[in-house]
């Protein structure tokens, strides 16, 4: 037998092993990045996402993020600018439902003192992240912060002329704005004064829907809402609610802001 011939026949063995060592190294990295975190299985999102017709990716989505980010750059994201990086390459699920564009993501962001919720890890002290459009600066730090894993449902709507954030109290500061609502003054702060536009868009009708969500935040701003749930794991009920709110939420932005601009 010829060199030629042998090989062929080295590398007609080695390639397939090459293949499958590849294919069992990313489903460990996947199942370690699964366990690592807690992050919902592949089943129920896969099985979920199939019922709204949303196309699942897993892995590999970390400039699908930065591109949901870039696009709001009036929100806040709990500071997930500067929290996030390389490391977080989650779930992305994308979309339309009931003729509205949506967009589902993991989300780190900077967790509230006092908040009750999300957990201590190491990270670049910078302003913002390469990942997210500005370089590293020259002197960085690592620090210990108190951070979150949570989930953005997005839901595309006409122009919004501001940035409000509405958010569950104990989540964040010092409510700045007054509603007709009394209870739900008492249970929601509005971290933004955003005055007369910002009580149009905060019509009795968007206050209910926002109040029966039960979600922990809706951020507005740019052409999307933004409702955040702050746990990494979901069931499908509570997937299914903020899907049916997000949307009437969206709806309603078009109805109080009904040309783009």
């Amino acid at each position: 037998m010829g060199d030629a011939g042998f090989e062929k026949i080295l590398f007609t063995i080695i390639y397939p092993l090459f293949v499958i060592g590849i294919i069992i190294s990313s489903v460990i990295t996947l199942f370690y990045r699964i366990k690592k975190k807690k992050r919902m299985s592949v089943g129920v999102l896969s099985h979920w996402a199939e019922n709204y017709g949303l196309r699942l990716s897993m892995a590999g989505n970390v400039f699908k993020s930065v591109d949901r980010l870039a696009a709001n750059r009036g929100k806040d994201y709990y500071k997930a600018r500067q929290v996030m990086d390389s490391r977080d390459d989650g779930p992305f699920l994308e979309g339309k439902y009931k003729n509205r564009k949506v967009w589902i993501y993991e989300i780190v962001g900077e967790a509230v003192p006092g908040s009750g919720v999300g957990t201590s890890r190491t990270y670049v002290n910078q302003k913002e992240n390469y990942l997210l459009g500005i370089p590293f600066s020259s002197q960085k730090t690592h620090d210990l912060k108190r951070v979150f894993y949570g989930w953005c449902f997005e839901f595309s709507t006409h122009t919004i002329p501001f940035h409000l954030l509405v958010s569950r109290r104990f989540l964040e500061g010092e409510d700045k704005m007054d509603t007709e609502s009394g209870q739900f003054e008492r249970d929601y702060d509005i971290n933004k004064d955003a005055g007369i536009q910002g009580l149009q868009l905060l019509d009795p009708v968007m206050m209910e829907l926002i109040y029966n969500s039960k979600i922990a935040s809706v951020e507005f701003s740019d052409s999307s809402v933004v409702l955040c749930y702050t746990q990494p794991q979901m069931d499908y009920e509570v997937m299914d609610n903020i899907m049916e709110y997000g949307v009437k939420m969206a709806e309603q932005v078009d109805r109080n802001f009904p040309l783009d601009k």
